[in-house]
């Protein structure tokens, strides 16, 4: 059972001791359909799945409790959290395995704090102006967000993992659903990397692009980054990068309505992780045409091989 904080109970984790927060809780979960103990750990899980007062929030019901560039993440929305019973719920068709904390979709916080950064925020920094404010959906722990910091740009980061934004330094951080984001600011570019114009379910995919759409300023862009061609053909690979670590696409297996479930490893001399997740294969005019559903257009394939596309919004 997934389960939205209603506004009227919106309370602010930071400010309450932990006996009110208990009677705020209950007034929570007393309504819903089932019976859910409050105890310590089960008032950690859902305080961090509540926005904070109503009276701090943003223009749009997107609460902006703390923003700033001191690093932390005080920024939350109601319904942030997927939580049923006494835990957060894993997406169905998502899964990941290994040290640290895996987030709904399957991601491993201490994985990617890990991984190294690309030639990305090179990309990025030559189809952009200068000094442009970005706003990246899909943060994570920020690797991307730190490169573009380091370059001189002004990044508001969002993820729907705290666990991750805790890592993000130096950036305005929103925690909440993608989908459903709306900050009532616009961009000068919007940043949608990490492959999540592939999201298996077509709606989430089209609820992304609408966010990237309803966020952007006049005659500003819109990043995304695609899977390359063979990413579920040339299967199973695996590549040795240079830092040290294996990647391992093992599979990539129809589950039906043209969705795969991928299977990647990442194996480290002293850890390995799985990332188990569903991905929309999109051939260029299947993208292009996704792209027109939601009012965008291509206005310019950034690398050879299609991955990075800088788009606009239709005439």
């Amino acid at each position: 059972m997934n389960a939205t904080v209603p506004k009227s109970v919106q309370i602010s984790p930071h400010r309450l001791s932990q006996k009110r927060a208990r009677r705020a809780l209950r007034a929570v979960v007393g309504s819903l359909p089932v019976r859910i103990a409050i105890s310590t750990p089960v008032c950690n899980v859902l305080l961090a799945a509540v926005a904070d007062q109503q009276e701090r929030s943003g223009p749009h019901g997107t609460a902006l409790t703390r923003t700033g560039d001191d690093g932390r993440h005080g920024n939350w929305r109601a319904g942030a959290g997927r939580w049923t019973g006494m835990e957060l719920k894993m997406r169905e068709g998502y899964e990941g395995t290994g040290p640290g904390a895996i987030t709904p979709d399957g991601c491993a916080v201490e994985l990617y704090s890990r991984l190294p950064i690309g030639e990305e925020p090179d990309i990025i920094a030559a189809a952009v102006p200068r000094g442009a404010h970005i706003l990246e959906l899909g943060s994570g722990v920020g690797r991307m967000t730190h490169a573009l910091l380091e370059r001189g740009f002004t990044v508001t980061a969002v993820d729907e993992s705290p666990e991750m934004l805790e890592r993000v330094r130096g950036a305005r951080t929103i925690c909440g659903p993608i989908e459903e984001l709306d900050l009532g600011e616009k961009f000068d570019v919007v940043l949608l990397a990490s492959f999540l114009v592939h999201a298996g379910d077509a709606e989430i995919r089209r609820g992304l692009l609408r966010t990237c759409v309803r966020h952007l300023a006049e005659g500003g862009s819109v990043l995304i980054q695609r899977e390359g061609e063979d990413y579920h053909t040339n299967v199973p690979r695996e590549r040795v990068d240079p830092s040290g670590f294996t990647l391992r696409i093992v599979s990539a297996e129809p589950v039906g309505d043209g969705v795969n479930s991928v299977r990647a490893e990442y194996e480290f001399p002293d850890a390995v992780w799985t990332h188990t997740f569903r991905a929309r294969p999109l051939t260029k005019e299947q993208f292009e045409e996704a792209l027109r559903e939601t009012g965008l257009r291509v206005d310019e394939y950034l690398t050879d091989d299609g991955i990075w596309v800088r788009a606009v919004q239709a005439a």
